[in-house]
């Protein structure tokens, strides 16, 4: 079997609002799927601001999904991971891995003191944005930059070792972030977005960010949401592979990966149902001559090395 490295999912959020399980569930991701699946699993679990609920009711809500997800993972075969080395024991115990992401920085709520206690309670990934501005600057449905506290946060992040992810962020946002990670050797993640270039929304990444977003060292993972495949908003493995297929032709390959969105999206590509599916992305890519190597580099091996790296 194969083995899978996820950027982005917001499972941990929906598992904790639907009192769900982590090994056995209905939603789009279960460990128990994922294990039968893939040899080895690995997983960034994004825990989502709600867009609908003040900052400090999302800092709440943060602390209360963590909770939940370390329970659950301790009564299943999953271990909450902060580094690279602490993965690489967890799999040789035959453990899947998560690391801790957060959707939505406005949970920080003004105080750049969060930004250390979010690192101390595990988290590696820092989604800036999910819609509209706040505290941290405009998200990809604005064309404003990072606010003077974004600014600080971005910077203590690196500081610290949480990585950014700027996917859900403006134009401006974006190039704010590539422009600190290329003077500070910092990298800069895009976990769950496409190609603008194959499909012109604003979500998705431009060929000038993609290819930056590499140069630093960074990530980029192909979202699952269907209106960011395919403008129509329906959407086939056919469309997921036309967006891996053009960031291979711009020469990012290296930093490709999945970020598939799962228990994000409420509808997803024809043919995939959740995680136990991903094995047809890998079938796709055999079918349009992609080496064993690149769909090897794709599901698990791009974003196990820039944990090596990184984390």
């Amino acid at each position: 079997m194969m083995n899978l490295f996820d950027l982005h999912c917001d499972t941990a959020f929906e598992m904790f609002k639907q009192r769900a399980h982590l090994y056995e569930n209905e939603l789009d991701i279960s460990l128990a799927r994922a294990e039968s699946a893939f040899s080895q699993y690995s997983q960034v679990m994004a825990i989502w601001t709600d867009s609908h609920k003040s900052d400090e009711n999302c800092w709440e809500d943060f602390l209360a999904v963590r909770k939940n997800l370390a329970l659950e993972a301790e009564k299943s075969s999953a271990r909450i991971c902060v580094s690279a080395d602490e993965a690489k024991t967890a799999q040789k115990q035959g453990k899947s891995v998560l690391f801790l992401g957060v959707e939505g920085a406005r949970i920080l709520s003004g105080n750049l003191d969060r930004v250390d206690e979010i690192y101390k309670l595990g988290v590696r990934f820092l989604t800036l944005q999910w819609k509209g501005s706040d505290i941290i600057g405009g998200a990809y449905d604005t064309d404003l930059p990072l606010t003077d506290f974004g600014r600080e946060v971005i910077k203590r992040c690196a500081e610290l070792g949480i990585i950014i992810d700027v996917s859900h962020s403006s134009r401006k946002v974006t190039a704010e972030c590539l422009e600190f990670a290329d003077c500070n050797g910092c990298p800069v993640a895009a976990t769950h977005s496409n190609s603008f270039a194959v499909a012109r929304h604003e979500r998705n990444l431009t060929d000038e960010e993609a290819k930056a977003v590499a140069a630093c060292g960074g990530v980029i993972g192909i979202s699952l949401a269907p209106m960011h495949l395919n403008l129509s908003g329906k959407a086939d493995i056919s469309d997921i592979i036309k967006h891996i297929s053009h960031y291979f032709d711009i020469g990012v390959g290296k930093a490709l990966c999945l970020g598939c969105d799962f228990d994000g999206i409420s509808v997803k590509p024809q043919g995939i149902e959740g995680i136990s599916d991903l094995p047809l992305i890998a079938s796709a890519m055999r079918k349009y001559g992609f080496a064993e190597s690149d769909i090897e580099n794709v599901f698990w091996k791009n974003a196990a090395d820039f944990a090596v790296r990184f984390l």
